[in-house]
């Protein structure tokens, strides 16, 4: 398993939770980067099928997260400087967690024997 970084074609950016060899994940990767992401992908079904979660983007969003998808800030707005401080803020809260989990694996019992 491991978290891919794509760059999608609606402009958002974020990472895939992948699993299998490497070649399947380049593949995946490349073929996610030709599609929209999974969250306005979500949003536009929702629009089209007269959903009352149209234009719930936190919703949408929270379901990509389940799916194992992360998508950065939906600030498409943002550019240049304040986009790269966005990402690197989220970026920072992802280290953060991966430290908070590899400490709690440090400090686990060992298995019996």
């Amino acid at each position: 398993m491991a978290w891919e970084v794509v760059s999608w074609a609606c402009g958002h950016n974020g990472h895939i939770q992948m699993y299998g060899p490497l070649s399947g994940r380049t593949a995946r990767q490349a073929q996610e980067a030709e599609q929209k992401c999974f969250a306005c992908w979500l949003l536009r079904q929702w629009a089209s099928g007269n959903d009352p979660r149209a234009g719930n983007v936190d919703a949408a969003r929270a379901i990509a997260e389940g799916n194992g998808i992360h998508i950065s800030p939906f600030a498409l707005a943002a550019s240049g400087a304040a986009a790269l401080r966005a990402e690197a803020a989220e970026l920072r809260a992802r280290a953060a967690e991966l430290e908070r989990r590899a400490a709690e694996i440090e400090t686990a019992p060992a298995p019996a024997v």
